[in-house]
């Protein structure tokens, strides 16, 4: 009677740990699976950027960023308003023109006008107003303003060295300082300019002079490779797991 009792005990104690056991292994090649997929998954959207469509209406800066915090992917390509008044002027030297859909070594070099300006809110926004000819130097645009352009990430790499007055690379971290200490994150390509002042004369810049700004992919952060590599450690994880049984000291113990 008690080894009935004790052989039905231990029946019950191995299907308990068998069962344990296949319920641990599924649930482990599954999330080595999906571990694997996800990170298929993100390489797929690194290498193919969703587009996302731009609204052409143009906004207030303010309500699409705010200073001093990196741009957010729905603010990128977006046609923003500013108003306020240039207090500084750089040049930006060795820049190529976004609308040169293959950019080489080759490829033709053009300095911009670049400016800050001061919005009424206090804040700043680093602006690229237009193409200098060669040799010309840029002015100081005095007066109030009323700007639209398409707002851009930082450049991070830079073209030329960074020397009093020009700009290695369209990038407001490298003016931020106690006399601009606010800035908006990324850069303006300038599309339109008008004085606010009834007395004060448009400059007119030339269609030739404007810097083109078309519509750039709003790339997802990560580098495909390494996402590849990650599906390759999930499944090969999973695969491990998989013929674990196969190896008797893997296997549950039964009594």
């Amino acid at each position: 009677m008690n080894n009935d009792r004790n052989k039905r005990k231990s029946i019950a104690r191995n299907a308990f740990r068998v069962g344990s056991f296949v319920l641990i292994w599924i649930l482990l090649i599954l999330a080595f699976y999906r571990l694997g997929s996800w990170q298929l998954d993100r390489a797929h959207q690194v290498n193919n950027p969703p587009t996302t469509k731009v609204s052409s209406q143009p906004i207030p800066i303010e309500q699409v960023a705010q200073p001093g915090i990196n741009i957010r992917l729905s603010a990128v390509n977006r046609i923003v308003i500013l108003k306020g008044q240039y207090v500084e002027k750089y040049k930006a030297p060795n820049q190529t023109l976004m609308n040169d859909e293959k950019v080489t070594r080759d490829s033709a070099k053009f300095t911009f006008d670049v400016q800050v300006m001061k919005l009424d809110s206090g804040n700043h926004v680093l602006v690229a107003r237009k193409i200098l000819p060669a040799n010309a130097d840029n002015l100081l645009i005095n007066g109030e303003v009323i700007a639209t352009g398409r707002l851009y990430p930082n450049q991070n790499v830079d073209r030329v060295a960074l020397t009093d007055g020009v700009l290695s690379r369209l990038d407001p971290a490298l003016v931020v300082s106690q006399k601009f200490p606010f800035f908006y994150d990324g850069y303006v390509i300038l599309q339109q300019e008008r004085y606010v002042a009834a007395n004060q004369t448009d400059e007119n810049i030339l269609a030739s002079e404007l810097i083109p700004s078309p519509l750039i992919s709003q790339k997802v952060p990560g580098f495909y490779w390494q996402h590849i590599s990650y599906v390759v450690v999930w499944w090969f994880m999973a695969l491990l797991v998989l013929i674990a049984p196969l190896f008797r000291q893997f296997r549950p113990k039964l009594i």
